[in-house]
């Protein structure tokens, strides 16, 4: 009997716990993309770091790119309002066709063509509209009303000003930027980070890191092209918050913001300027499930069978790797070395030009490689498919990458595919289609682990000329791919988990870091970066003090002229300097000419 009441103590105590953890729980808000399924799913792995918080996701659904939506954990809170409409599919139908052409939403390489960026206005065009009827619905209220005060909000902010809008009427105490993107330029003023168009090249335009003088003035056209489409869109955006009722100032909530964040990996990113706000958080779900498939140097065979192996070492490769299973692929197809091409889940082989698609069938039936390639739809009937090419609607990537007879990545350049591409050592053909797409595989470039081939002017000679200067020389592409893939590897073992770390901290101390000297930000437009107000100023002087100096020297050669001819600059007015340089004006009536 002596040990029920320590026994009932013990219970209590442990009841007052869970009410304490209980009550404690945050609200954290996570507001995802228009409809992007990777921007979905990142923004989903970062709400998995907060079990035990209260959750909630909201989302105005915008286009249907054709692939699931991901699932979200039972027991998040979701707004998620479906706003796809003529207009929308319209536009990213148009887009679709279009990136096939020329590189969304600019391509320096084609200044004079103006259908990127009709493209991206009319996406813009209609996600804020979406926005704008998600603001009026009566759900939304309700939502806003019964999950406000957030703790911490984790924004999709990526073309995304509308819901960043948004985002801040949910009054979160902290705030944090976080997109499936590199760093973008675009956004970084906000936090007074200065990134020169002469010496960083802007996020899209896929300019190399040293740039020459022709390559310096296109990337400044793109970054005023930047300047103008993101200062649009903010003011557009308040005025749409103010006709439902809300107070909106976007620039004071971008330069609000705790941290800004990318799950690129810090090692390999190009040298510029960053801040301690700018956080790297690595691709932490790009690593392999099972530790012993670290590279696809060694692949672990998991089979119940008995095998008879052959006594050639090379035959015994072949055996083991037709065992191994790969998301129901053939195993016969897996003998031979391959080649796996994917294009990501925004573009569409559906809409790509029939001359196009007949480029690639005829470069890739040209190669002793088998070729997977991740098909969505049918081809056309009279489009011949070469018999080592299979076309797939869906591509285990992850398994394929770890396969030991994986060569080489044909890809659009998105930055997830990169991240798994880069844990796993494969080389990469790239061939950018919008987006970061083309600064990710330029910095691949010079990292020695890819090459780069555009659609605009690709064909198949040109295909098939890359993908043989690769797989000739396909062992010093896999070298600097391991010692890059080393890199990252070591630094992320040094640094950890940086996603939940971080997106943790920001819970904790956001709050009381944010009120410190070194987290304050106050935004400044960004022409104060480009024109160098300081340098004008003294410009200004400079040219005052030689125009004073040249006024005198005028004024000894005529009689008591004015330092400055007023009279040639307002000639309606008579102005004269008597000796004593005191100045009188004719105060007779201005004469019309």
């Amino acid at each position: 009997m002596s040990s029920s009441p320590a026994a009932l103590l013990l219970l209590v105590v442990f009841a007052l716990d869970l009410k304490t953890d209980r009550c404690s729980a945050a609200r954290i808000g996570l507001f995802g993309s228009s409809g992007c399924y990777s921007h979905d799913v990142t923004m989903r792995a970062a709400g998995e770091v907060f079990r035990g918080h209260d959750v909630a996701w909201v989302q105005t659904f915008t286009f249907d790119f054709g692939v699931p939506a991901p699932s979200l954990p039972s027991n998040w809170h979701r707004m998620i309002v479906n706003q796809v409409s003529e207009d929308s599919t319209a536009a990213l139908h148009y887009t679709k066709s279009i990136i096939w052409e020329a590189v969304v939403p600019m391509d320096v390489r084609r200044l004079w063509d103006l259908r990127p960026q009709w493209a991206i206005f009319n996406i813009l065009r209609t996600q804020h509209m979406a926005c704008y009827a998600t603001l009026r619905s009566a759900n939304f209220t309700t939502f806003l009303q019964q999950h406000g005060n957030l703790d911490l909000a984790v924004v999709d902010y990526m073309l995304q000003e509308c819901m960043v809008g948004t985002s801040a009427l949910f009054n979160a105490t902290v705030s944090v930027y976080f997109s499936n993107w590199p760093l973008s330029d675009g956004y970084v003023a906000s936090f007074n980070i200065p990134w020169m168009p002469s010496t960083v090249a802007k996020t899209s335009s896929g300019l190399p890191t040293h740039m020459n003088f022709a390559e310096r003035t296109a990337n400044m056209v793109v970054q005023i092209f930047f300047l103008v489409s993101h200062s649009l869109q903010i003011a557009v955006v308040d005025v749409l918050h103010s006709w439902v009722g809300y107070e909106s100032d976007i620039l004071a909530t971008e330069s609000r913001q705790l941290l800004y964040a990318t799950h690129s990996e810090f090692v390999i990113e190009m040298t510029r300027p960053i801040s301690n706000q700018i956080k790297f958080f690595g691709c932490q779900r790009c690593l392999p499930s099972d530790p012993a498939k670290a590279t696809r140097r060694s692949a672990e065979i998991q089979t119940d069978q008995l095998l008879t192996l052959p006594s050639s070492s090379s035959s015994i490769t072949a055996t083991l790797s037709s065992f191994t299973d790969v998301g129901g692929i053939d195993r016969h197809l897996l003998l031979r070395p391959f080649i796996v091409v994917t294009f990501g889940s925004i573009s569409s082989v559906q809409t790509m030009g029939a001359h196009l698609l007949h480029d690639f069938m005829r470069a890739f039936g040209a190669l002793n490689h088998t070729v997977f390639w991740q098909f969505d739809g049918v081809p056309p009937t009279d489009q011949r498919i070469p018999e080592n090419v299979n076309l797939i609607s869906w591509l285990p990537l992850k398994e394929l990458f770890e396969h030991p007879n994986m060569r080489l990545l044909v890809c659009h350049g998105g930055i997830t595919t990169l991240m798994e591409a880069v844990h796993r050592a494969i080389p990469i053909l790239g061939l950018p289609l919008q987006g970061d797409q083309p600064t990710n595989l330029r910095r691949f470039q010079e990292l020695g682990i890819s090459e780069l081939v555009f659609t605009n002017v690709l064909s198949a000679e040109t295909l098939l000329a890359a993908l043989n200067k690769m797989l000739v020389n396909l062992k010093s592409y896999e070298a600097r791919a391991l010692k890059v893939s080393s890199m990252v590897r070591d630094y992320q073992d040094f640094t950890g988990d940086g996603q939940a770390f971080w997106l943790q901290w920001a819970l904790r101390n956001g709050a009381t870091a944010q009120s410190r000297n070194y987290f304050s930000t106050r935004y400044r437009f960004a022409w104060t970066y480009y024109q160098m107000p300081e340098l004008l100023s003294l410009f200004a002087i400079v040219a005052l003090c030689w125009l004073l100096v040249a006024s005198d020297d005028q004024s000894d050669q005529s009689d008591h002229r004015s330092p400055i001819n007023f009279r040639r600059i307002f000639p309606e007015l008579s102005v004269h300097f008597d000796d004593s340089r005191s100045l009188a004006i004719d105060e007779s009536p201005l004469m019309c000419r």
